[in-house]
């Protein structure tokens, strides 16, 4: 019995490791291998299997090679097609192989997809219906009916082959896994800074004030773009904050004062990992990336009050130098991502900004933590 199964596997696998390793074409039940193709592209692929022998390159039509594939994996197949009002026979890419096909044809100035379900016949799926109307969404969403958890990701599907490719393929599986999109929402925060001095400032007072972190909410927006269906995706914010900053130290007869104020906008350009399938509905992810900082509205200045036993003596020192316009740091964080329905997404996040002067070395520096909640439109 153990001889027969060995004996099947050989014959049934033996095939696909050829395929894999070598690039081939076959005539009738004829396969030939290690030969070299010549690539044509989507256009030319679509119409003629290309082989090099020596210094000339033989053209077979789709009458006469049945199918032919690359090292690459790609593999296409003669077919039989409707292309306006006629039938033609050409060669299909073969994007998805399973209970559910997906095959490729590009020709020019025209593409289209097809579906093969349970081996039925070859079905178009037109990208616009009869009305015109993009409506290649509703056919795979009666394709994929049957199959829930990838249902509902037809709605953010593209018409091209990386998005249909990813979506046959889940269906096949009929696993859950979230389906990225593109995704920009409005955040609200709350922002604690503290202004760290930098090694360049010379001031005597600076370095003996305890700079605390001081509060103040943050508003903005927020654009999430996927990463080529992955789970990481590019992340970027725009967003508003304001802060007033007093600190005060007696230092022997002089009691020092330190007053700033700062409006900034502020542009993180983070790239974002989302952890899939931990919970249907919430996902934890993590952030890292760049920030810069415009301080459009900023002031500081030192008072040095001078206490003896008949007068005070205030005198208001201006360091213009202290806040400078523009910043540039790095940003670290994570949180957690709650779905509430398909499209729309909740989700809260705990960030640290370090933020640096950029054109003066004897201007504050900014150490920051953010706490921030968003939603998507």
């Amino acid at each position: 019995m153990k001889k027969h199964w060995c004996v099947f596997l050989i014959i049934n696998l033996l095939p696909v490791v050829i395929y894999a390793q070598n690039e081939f074409y076959s005539i009738g039940s004829t396969i030939s291998t290690g030969i070299k193709l010549v690539d044509g592209g989507d256009i030319g692929n679509s119409r003629f299997c290309q082989v090099k022998k020596g210094d000339e390159v033989i053209k077979y039509s789709p009458f006469e090679v049945k199918e032919f594939g690359f090292k690459d994996g790609r593999i296409y197949l003669s077919k039989d097609i409707q292309i306006s009002d006629s039938v033609q026979k050409v060669f299909l890419e073969q994007l998805v192989i399973g209970h559910t096909k997906l095959y490729y044809y590009r020709g020019k100035n025209l593409r289209m997809f097809f579906i093969e379900k349970d081996s039925t016949l070859l079905v178009e799926l037109p990208k616009r219906n009869e009305d015109g109307d993009i409506g290649f969404r509703d056919n795979l969403q009666n394709i994929t009916s049957d199959c829930q958890n990838v249902n509902e990701a037809v709605k953010f599907v593209g018409y091209n082959k990386k998005h249909l490719t990813e979506l046959i393929t889940r269906y096949n599986k009929c696993i859950y896994k979230p389906y990225p999109f593109f995704k920009y929402g409005m955040s609200l925060g709350y922002e604690t800074t503290r202004l760290v001095p930098s090694p360049g400032i010379k001031n005597e007072y600076i370095s003996q004030l305890d700079f605390t972190y001081t509060g103040g909410v943050t508003i903005g927006f927020f654009a999430d773009i996927p990463v080529s269906l992955s789970n990481f995706s590019l992340h970027t914010e725009l967003y508003y904050s304001k802060h007033g900053f007093s600190y005060n130290q007696l230092i022997g007869n002089k009691d020092i004062d330190f007053v700033a104020n700062i409006s900034s906008l502020k542009l993180p350009v983070l790239i974002r990992y989302v952890y899939p399938n931990l919970l249907n509905k919430i996902r934890p992810f993590i952030n890292a990336g760049g920030i810069a900082g415009y301080n459009f509205k900023k002031n500081g200045s030192i008072y040095e009050a001078t206490i003896t036993q008949t007068k005070v003596e205030i005198n208001d020192v201006l360091e213009t130098t202290l806040i400078d316009k523009n910043q540039i740091g790095y940003a670290v964080g994570g949180g957690i991502e709650f779905k509430l329905n398909n499209r729309n997404h909740l989700f809260f996040e705990l960030r640290y900004n370090k933020l640096y002067c950029s054109s003066n070395s004897v201007s504050m520096n900014n150490s920051e933590f953010h706490f921030i909640t968003g939603i998507n439109f």
